[in-house]
């Protein structure tokens, strides 16, 4: 005990943060980008002799901001691991000056998607499925929040977005999207209009697989001189109506007291990373899954266990060749309930959980359902197989 104590003392002393978790600046080079791309890491405590795959949060700056804009949350992030209110993390926050995060004067949201995640996952330890990641991003970054979550859902499962500069309509003439060339060089408003959420939004209500969102404002954050209704707590209000009270997909708001500034972001980072780890996996251990004794051309999709279950279930299956994979669960009558898998995978043994939730994050009753597990490669081989698992409430 004392050696922590003395090591919180000396750096009180010294007048700078201390950290249990690590935190570094990485950079490698994006295709997409042409460039080398850096961003901020933290790693938990522990993470170098632990093993275990960690979910990932991605962090999304404001306006101008580069890899260095989310310090204020590794701190909180170190406090709640230890404080045990949350599980251990990774934090990923890149840099993207003024992009809105979209593909504009750089092309920085097809570089996310197809760089960025693939690099933090080949690097490091993580949880390679929806479950696994999570976004959380402030001012502009909550507009590109909003947007990755809603057009790109079967990649997350969970968000927070503080301060988001939202506007159901087009931006006010002060806004940086409207000088920054994100959306065209003169500000085009079809641009503008086809990435907005109101465009979006239907699709992403109608396709059912939601993201869970937190959103938060403070009650004196951005007052427009133009009208009132430019203001954020009055656009992050107006958000919540159309995606949980009238859309249906999960999510909490909170108005407080303060500006467009850390006062605000600081508490409600901490309570909307609680909020995501509700629907975020706890780091897991890699699963070495010995092969039968007999397999059919080398594949299997071996029975869940437990089975009957509840909460949670695991299942199994070994795959021969390198090629994409799905594997879903459906209901009786031959309903999709929930997407497990839809990625590329290499020959070997995996291992996934279902945990009785669908695609809308709920909880499915009780009953008879079928999962099944479909695989293709590069050269046209397929495999298919079907079994059924029991869920008992």
């Amino acid at each position: 005990m004392r050696k922590p104590l003395l090591a919180a003392i000396l750096c009180l002393l010294a007048n700078r943060a201390c950290f249990a978790g690590s935190i570094s600046t990485q950079q490698f080079f994006s295709q997409e980008l042409g460039r080398g791309w850096k961003y901020k890491l933290y790693l938990p405590d522990g993470y170098a002799n632990s093993g275990l795959n960690y979910p990932v949060l991605y962090l999304l700056h404001g306006s101008g901001g580069d890899e260095n804009a989310w310090d204020f949350g590794f701190s909180i992030l170190d406090d709640l691991i230890a404080q045990q209110k949350i599980p251990p993390v990774i934090a990923v926050a890149p840099a993207s000056g003024t992009s809105w995060w979209v593909d504009g004067v750089e092309t920085f949201e097809t570089a996310f998607f197809d760089n960025l995640i693939p690099e933090v996952e080949k690097q490091y330890r993580t949880i390679k499925e929806r479950e696994g990641r999570g976004l959380a991003g402030y001012s502009m970054g909550g507009y590109g929040v909003l947007r990755y979550a809603l057009a790109y859902p079967e990649t997350f499962v969970a968000a927070t977005m503080l301060s988001p500069a939202l506007y159901d309509g087009l931006p006010p003439l002060g806004s940086s999207a409207r000088i920054s060339g994100s959306f065209g060089d003169p500000f085009d408003e079809q641009i503008w209009t086809a990435r907005n959420y109101p465009t979006i939004l239907p699709d992403y209500l109608q396709k059912g697989v939601f993201v869970a969102i937190y959103i938060a404002s403070g009650d004196d954050d951005f007052h427009h001189v133009e009208d009132f209704k430019f203001n954020i707590e009055q656009q992050a209000t107006f958000l919540y109506g159309r995606l949980h009270k009238q859309g249906g997909s999960p999510a909490e708001l909170r108005i407080v007291n303060g500006g467009h500034n850390t006062i605000v972001w600081e508490p409600t980072f901490s309570e909307g990373v609680q909020y995501m780890f509700k629907f975020l996996k706890t780091p897991t251990p890699p699963v070495s899954v010995a092969p039968p004794t007999s397999v059919p051309d080398g594949f299997e999709l071996f029975q869940n266990y437990p089975n009957p279950f509840n909460p949670q279930t695991n299942i199994q299956y070994q795959l021969a060749f390198s090629g994409k994979v799905t594997l879903k669960i459906y209901d009786l009558m031959g309903k999709e309930v929930k997407t497990l898998v839809n990625q590329e995978q290499t020959p070997g043994s995996y291992t996934f959980r279902w945990d009785g939730k669908n695609d809308r994050l709920l909880q499915v009753v009780s009953g008879v359902y079928f999962f099944r597990l479909v695989t293709k490669s590069a050269k046209g081989q397929t495999f298919s197989q079907v079994r059924k698992l029991v869920l008992l409430r």
